[in-house]
């Protein structure tokens, strides 16, 4: 008889209070599934959102350092330009100095070759002076010495006459 419930469907009560127990459990367990499958897909928006924000945030970071390489890169390139322009000048007034000073020199030692001359030809001629001078003193001395003898056989042939 069995068999034959069985063929036709028919349960017992003790297979139909376990098969209502599996099902409860199924249904139990069904329900947990659904909300561990709601708590991993909230779980999954919640990561998505941090990875879509951490995501935005890279990126704006990213394209702000780009923004900022870009300002350093161009004011090193603008600062670059201003050291070699102010290089450029500063040996073009280095040049112009050296120049100068090349001019000024060359006038120093042509008027250095100048006085030298002016001082040869100076001492040429106080030496020519002085030669005079003595030639002079020495006629002057000669002159003075006849002077005073000849005054002197004056003196003596004046005061001989009267004796």
């Amino acid at each position: 008889m069995k068999a034959l419930l069985k063929k036709l469907g028919v349960l017992g009560p003790r297979r139909y209070r376990d098969l209502l127990e599996n099902l409860s459990r199924a249904q139990t367990r069904g329900t947990q599934l659904a909300e561990e499958l709601q708590l991993a897909r909230d779980d999954v928006r919640t990561i998505k959102a941090e990875s879509d924000r951490a995501l935005r945030d890279s990126q704006s970071e990213v394209a702000r350092q780009k923004r900022r390489a870009e300002k350093l890169g161009a004011a090193g390139e603008k600062l670059r330009a201003d050291l070699q322009e102010k290089y450029e000048r500063e040996c073009r007034k280095l040049a112009e100095t050296d120049q100068k000073r090349s001019r000024e020199l060359e006038e120093l030692q042509q008027r250095l070759e100048r006085a030298e001359t002016a001082l040869a030809l100076a001492r040429e001629t106080l030496m020519t002076v002085e030669v005079k001078l003595d030639i002079l003193e020495g006629a002057a001395n000669v002159l003075d010495v006849r002077t005073r003898m000849m005054s002197s056989r004056g003196a003596h042939a004046g005061s001989g006459a009267s004796v």
